[in-house]
């Protein structure tokens, strides 16, 4: 008899565990019916947990994937971590996998019908001519759904759970010490990971010759001006923490206060971009891309990463160049608004 079919046997007298795995970023719930029998598959037993509702769950991120150390899982038909039993899905469907330099999580639609997608709160969907990988986090794309025309054979919902301790997750990825190994999968040491190919990224542009608007979720506000204010914020599609300046006429404005927008403050920015645009230094925020300059808010986006200002400050550095970073950030982000 098969080793996976004996496997699947032994499983199926098996509990299921009482509460998510405390490594567990998050469990798959399901909402229809065939996403229930993956639940139910014995397969798939060592990911399957009790969620407080009730309802049974599939945990991510504490079984170690056969696809490499920053891949939390694949799912699919064939030779996945997860197994889902439909004539729809393709062998890789699709994969979460951990961006380590910004914290977050990205799903890739691995299917050669592009038949993943995402849906729910906030939802970005993928779309078409961009690099399918996008962003889920709590509050953001929360639901997942694969296979067929209608990418909705398959549907789970997210279930985020408190605490989930990405800082942790990372550290653990990098050591692979923790990991639990799925039995299905178990190697010798001499065996290597089985990376998951990557995907043309597409690079951002300037306004001029970008394709498509940077879709962004706000994760921490940093300040405020008259005109408008910047934020902390994640290119859903890249996965890249951004800083973007929102500006807008304000609130209420009368006619001679818009005229006094478009004509003044309208030009003093598109001088102001293109003077951030030829920027170069390791330590001041880096112009990345704008967009809105023909309706009514305009948006422009910062790099913000290790080296910036946020980090200098908080690290306590002192000195010429934290101190000339201090002012320009002041000056171009918060009082110049």
């Amino acid at each position: 008899m098969p080793a996976v079919q004996t496997l699947a046997r032994s499983k199926a007298l098996e509990m299921p565990r009482s509460q998510p795995h405390p490594l567990a970023l998050f469990s798959l719930e399901p909402v229809n019916d065939r996403a229930r029998e993956v639940i139910a598959h014995p397969i798939n037993q060592d990911f399957v947990s009790v969620l407080k509702n009730g309802s049974l769950a599939l945990d991510i991120g504490h079984i170690r994937s056969k696809s490499g150390p920053t891949t939390l899982t694949t799912l699919g038909c064939g030779d996945a971590d997860i197994f889902v039993p439909n004539g729809s899905i393709s062998k890789i469907q699709c994969s979460f996998e951990l961006d380590l330099d910004n914290k977050v999580v990205m799903l890739y639609d691995r299917s050669h019908s592009q038949s993943t997608q995402v849906s729910g709160e906030n939802a970005t969907p993928f779309e078409q001519g961009r690099v399918r990988k996008i962003v889920v986090r709590e509050g953001l794309n929360t639901r997942l759904g694969m296979g067929g025309e209608r990418r909705n054979l398959v549907q789970f919902k997210f279930n985020w759970h408190p605490g989930a301790g990405m800082d942790k997750v990372n550290d653990l990825v990098r050591t692979s010490l923790a990991y639990e190994e799925d039995p299905r999968f178990a190697r010798t040491i001499d065996e290597a990971d089985t990376v998951l190919p990557t995907r043309r990224e597409t690079r951002l542009h300037t306004p001029g010759i970008r394709r498509f608007a940077v879709r962004y979720v706000k994760v921490d506000f940093l300040g405020t001006g008259q005109f408008g204010e910047v934020h902390k914020s994640i290119d859903v599609d890249s996965g890249r923490l951004m800083a973007v300046k929102i500006l807008k006429p304000p609130a209420n404005a009368q006619k001679q206060q818009l005229e006094h927008w478009d004509q003044s403050v309208h030009s003093a920015l598109k001088r102001e971009v293109a003077n951030l645009a030829n920027i170069s230094h390791p330590h001041i925020v880096g112009y990345i891309v704008s967009q809105g300059w023909d309706g009514p808010v305009l948006e422009i986006f910062m790099t913000l990463n290790e080296d910036t200002l946020e980090s200098l400050i908080e690290s306590g550095a002192r000195g010429r160049v934290a101190e000339s970073a201090f002012h320009q950030m002041l000056k171009r982000w918060i009082v110049w608004l």
